[in-house]
């Protein structure tokens, strides 16, 4: 399925969202042309479209832009500029640049002073530019929905207040329901705080949407936290916690270009860490406005630090730091040693085994990393006896056999369980998945189980 046919089966498949505009500022006017071609037909989208800065803020007078983007070098003012006045004046509107040029200044200065969503260069491909615009509508949408959750908790938490003063009030004269009466307070504050935690749950099948890769590392990240929540003996209510801080740790990354948010760190240049190291105080802070979430957004923003003080955005150090802040740090650093497939198993068990070990005390406290270390003996284990192995599309080759079946977001099915890959058909998977991502991850046989199921059967007779 084409960008353009997904997104129309996207709107038609939500009727009850309102038309969402979107803004494209450049001073080219046959740059303008490209972008009326491309985006005329975008159902559910009303695209404008100006040639100058001036021409643009006369269109964000008059309606609810959605999402701007702008060209950088443009003669009357830069993009930088013009997106950082479109923040001051309408810091709900997600901004994006459309520039020729890559100058990493330029990029430094423009996410410092206008929080820019994402770059896109000039000249761009199609499907890319529409991903990239689709991305930035869904994280509008986002976060328009948090603000209403906002205001919605508030009211909630002013009708508790005033129920709580109520019942102060007549405590001297009936004195014999106030117990009656705090227990319900308390049974409407937990239901409160259920329908929040179910919300955020909602807030994540967006993440997985925007970004599967982040969604999907997330979800494994979640699943080895609360296994090592419950070798600790946290209660259910932590543990729940636990389990939304980890689902949501890297919200952050939301807010900071695509191709950074999936760079190995140790391939960064200075300017782009700087960037970076900022996603786990911003995806704190995008949940700190909520009161029954403080604990789960402070969570979140030391998930990072380190028991030596190496870590970031505050450099925290020894017991200051969350416990389950360090949970979610080494599940985090587990899962991204695994994000490679191996096919040694064996090998890979005790690299990694070695790796996590070579933390302890250091990176993370003891008792967390012996923890840890029988939580991977025991998932090592089990993978060794598992009839399948994550690959990635690029690890694929020819006469492997799929384990799973392999859908796309949309849920297409592209390859089906069982079958044997051939050249021809990893190159139609990875190029279909160019245009409409894998859903989830890609599993095989192991050879072994390959050999087994291909095998003679075996003969009896002498």
């Amino acid at each position: 399925m084409s960008p353009m046919a997904q997104s129309t089966a996207e709107t038609r498949s939500t009727p009850a969202l309102q038309t969402t505009h979107i803004l494209f500022v450049d001073d080219e006017e046959n740059i303008l042309r490209s972008l009326r071609r491309l985006f005329h037909k975008m159902d559910g989208w009303t695209c404008h479209f100006a040639n100058s800065p001036a021409e643009a803020v006369e269109i964000l007078s008059q309606q609810p832009i959605a999402v701007v983007v702008s060209d950088h070098k443009m003669p009357m003012m830069l993009g930088a500029e013009f997106l950082s006045r479109v923040k001051e004046k309408r810091p709900a509107t997600v901004r994006m640049m459309l520039t020729g040029q890559a100058n990493l200044q330029d990029v430094e200065r423009a996410v410092n002073s206008g929080e820019i969503f994402r770059f896109i260069l000039k000249p761009w491909r199609d499907e890319d530019l529409i991903d990239a615009v689709r991305s930035a509508v869904t994280f509008y949408r986002l976060r328009k929905e948090n603000e209403r959750l906002q205001l919605q908790t508030e009211s909630q938490n002013e009708e508790l207040r005033n129920l709580n003063k109520s019942l102060e009030e007549k405590v001297a004269e009936r004195t014999g329901q106030l117990q009656d009466a705090l227990h319900t307070a308390r049974s409407l504050n937990e239901e409160l705080r259920r329908a929040i935690y179910q919300t955020m749950r909602s807030m994540f099948s967006f993440i997985e949407m925007a970004r599967p890769s982040i969604g999907s590392h997330s979800r494994r990240v979640a699943d080895l936290a609360v296994q090592l929540g419950r070798k600790l003996n946290y209660t259910e209510r932590e543990l729940l916690e636990l389990e939304l801080a980890a689902l949501l740790h890297d919200i952050g990354k939301l807010g900071i270009p695509a191709y950074l948010a999936e760079k190995d760190q140790s391939d960064m240049r200075d300017e782009e860490r700087r960037v970076y190291e900022l996603h786990a105080h911003e995806g704190a802070e995008r949940l700190k406005a909520l009161e029954p979430l403080a604990n789960i957004s402070r969570i979140i923003e030391n998930h990072h630090e380190r028991y030596n003080g190496t870590g970031f955005p505050n450099k925290t150090r020894g017991g200051k730091i969350p416990m389950r802040s360090l949970i979610i740090g080494i599940c985090d650093f587990y899962d991204n040693l695994n994000e490679r497939p191996h096919t040694d198993l064996e090998y890979h068990a005790h690299l990694t085994f070695q790796r996590i070990s070579d933390t302890r005390e250091n990176e993370f406290p003891d008792r967390l990393v012996t923890l840890m270390a029988e939580l991977i003996e025991q998932q090592q284990r089990s993978k060794l006896n598992q009839d399948a192995i994550r690959v990635g599309l690029r690890d694929l080759a020819p006469k492997m056999r799929l384990a799973r079946n392999i859908y796309t977001v949309t849920g297409s099915l592209l390859a089906a369980q069982g079958t044997e890959l051939t050249a021809k058909a990893i190159s139609r998977i990875r190029a279909v998945a160019q245009v409409d991502r894998i859903a989830g991850e890609v599993y095989v046989l192991p050879r072994k189980s390959r050999d087994e199921s291909t095998a003679s059967p075996i003969n009896h007779s002498d």
